[in-house]
């Protein structure tokens, strides 16, 4: 303490003075190295005390880089803000900004394109009725297929949507796309609708319906409304505060309407969620909103450079004792008309030189400038860069393989996700209905055990390379690591449809007496015999009964 003591009094002074003056020791050592004594935790230390001990020790102070400011983060600025409140404040701008880029900017609608076709392909996401009997454990077959030709039926154009204008399908399609774009869809649904036999349809609206501005603390019934999304005391949503306007009108976004309230039960709210503060979604295009912006003018310009070099070669200067050059004409501003023909060499009048126009754009810096803003576009979408940029110059199968299992994940994410928050909870209100209705001869009570046993089939995926891959395939199989019913599922083919399918072509093949022979296989010309369960090993079964065997079968055609 007596050595502490001389070093405050050397740098701080007496005791009783209070101003500290600046001092610089950051180059020290720490403690250890400086030769002064411990001090025991029970030690009362004064405010200089401490001051000391700190411009000694920089290491007393336990900190995360990244939260110390410093001159070139002093510019970065974070806040204690709970995700409504950063939505509230920033939805609209980004909104209608990323309807901008989805209309006008071509990566924007490259990357909506391989969304749609990647989540949901040509097909859509497909229903598969898994109900067994409840003696014996089968399927029961007759009810599923009902289930199933009521649900194709009912996700026909002019069924499914109270528009009466799109299927199924297409507004998967739809609700997918403003969900990337706007950050949200919203699905009305409309239970004892009388459009159809089924008494059940949905309502596609956009997400600008949910009033952002309405927000209340402390209503009436002590639920809390943040964004347009009413929530109890658990932050579970019980309904929804929406604009009442008419959803084709043209000025719909700039007349503001009655404010109505829709119980959460008759209202789908689809959003991905990245708070748990958020009550809905932002654009996924925010990360990379600025970069695509910046690439698009980048490429405007550059384009624009790239015109005006190749339409406009260059500049006449005169002295100022030349006469005027008059060319091959002049027009209404004075400038000089002159037609440049390929191969002439001209002679230019006295006291005229010729300035050649070169905008040095675009240089041969353009391609690597805007694949490196691509690659970062992309990472933001979590697509890969070849997809945004129509690029394949640099894939080979290595690097597509490795690419595309890391971007299809993303895709079964994404499918998923549909199926939880879209098909499954439109599924079970139909199926209600249509129980009603007198459609599906169940009891209402069995309502939840088949919606249990429902399974939605989205689009598999390819292979990269079919032959190596199914290759692989079939050793994983035959090796008991895979199984045919997982290997299908990858590829999206359900495997008791395709056990169905398999069994219907060899009951129509042995029907039409046609054999289809593999010509890949390694033995084509190798064709199955009879066995006679009365010979022996050894013992070949004799003439006549191999006659009286075969001799009743219909020879087959080989194809």
């Amino acid at each position: 303490m007596a050595i502490l003591s001389s070093l405050r009094n050397l740098f701080l002074g007496p005791p009783v003075s209070t101003a500290i003056p600046e001092i610089r020791l950051k180059e020290r050592s720490i403690p250890g190295d400086t030769g002064l004594p411990s001090i025991s935790p029970g030690t009362l230390w004064s405010k200089e005390d401490a001051w000391l001990d700190r411009a000694l020790n920089p290491y007393s102070e336990r900190l995360y880089d990244a939260a110390a400011v410093r001159p070139y983060t002093a510019d970065w600025q974070g806040f204690a803000t709970s995700g409504s409140y950063e939505i509230l404040n920033a939805w609209r701008r980004i909104c209608y900004l990323a309807r901008d880029l989805e209309r006008n900017n071509s990566h924007v609608i490259a990357f909506l394109r391989e969304l749609r076709n990647n989540v949901l392909g040509s097909t859509g996401i497909r229903m598969q009725p898994r109900v067994r009997l409840q003696r014996g454990g089968k399927l029961n077959k007759p009810l599923n297929a009902l289930i199933k030709e009521a649900w194709l039926d009912f996700r026909r154009s002019g069924v499914y949507e109270v528009t009466e204008q799109w299927s199924g399908a297409t507004l998967d399609e739809m609700c997918l796309q403003r969900m990337a774009t706007d950050g949200g869809a919203l699905l009305k649904l409309h239970r004892g609708y009388r459009g159809n036999k089924y008494r059940f349809a949905v309502q596609a609206m956009e997400v600008d319906s949910l009033d952002i501005m309405a927000n209340t603390s402390n209503p009436p019934n002590a639920n809390r409304i943040t964004t347009g999304v009413e929530t109890n005391d658990l932050g579970k949503p019980v309904a929804y505060h929406c604009l009442d306007f008419y959803q084709a009108d043209l000025w719909s976004n700039q007349i503001t309407g009655k404010r109505v309230r829709i119980e959460a039960e008759d209202m789908l709210h689809l959003w991905l969620p990245t708070r748990i503060t958020a009550v809905r979604g932002i654009s996924w295009f925010t990360s990379a909103m600025i970069d695509l912006r910046m690439l698009g003018k980048y490429e405007e310009a550059a384009v624009i450079s790239a015109r005006n070099a190749a339409a406009k070669m260059g500049f006449y200067e005169r002295t100022m004792d030349a006469p005027r050059y008059e060319g091959q004409g002049q027009r209404p501003d004075g400038s000089i008309i002159e037609e440049i023909t390929p191969g002439l060499i001209g002679e230019l009048p006295p006291g005229y030189t010729f300035k050649p126009f070169d905008p040095g754009q675009p240089n041969e810096q353009y391609a690597h400038f805007k694949k490196g803003i691509l690659r970062t576009i992309s990472s933001g979408l979590g697509v890969m860069y070849s997809s945004v940029a129509n690029d394949l110059e640099s894939v080979n199968y290595s690097s597509a393989r490795f690419g595309k299992d890391i971007e299809n994940e993303n895709w079964r994410c994404l499918q998923r996700f549909l199926v939880e928050q879209l098909l499954a909870k439109i599924f079970k209100p139909w199926l209600e209905c249509a129980v009603l209705a007198g459609i599906i001869p169940i009891p209402f009570s069995s309502v939840d055990a088949v919606c249990a046993s429902i399974v939605f089939r989205p689009r598999g995926y390819s292979y990269v390379d079919p032959t190596k891959e199914t290759q692989s395939a079939l050793a994983s199989i035959d090796g008991g690591l895979a199984t045919r019913r997982k290997e299908l599922g990858d590829l999206g083919i359900d495997y008791d449809e395709f056990l169905d399918e398999v069994e219907a072509e060899r009951d129509e093949q042995e029907e039409r007496g046609i054999v289809f022979v593999n010509p890949y296989s390694r033995q084509p010309e190798v064709e199955a015999t009879t066995e006679d369960p009365s010979s022996s090993p050894g013992n070949p079964p004799s003439t006549e009964s191999s006659a009286s065997t075969n001799g009743s079968a219909k020879p087959a055609k080989r194809v």
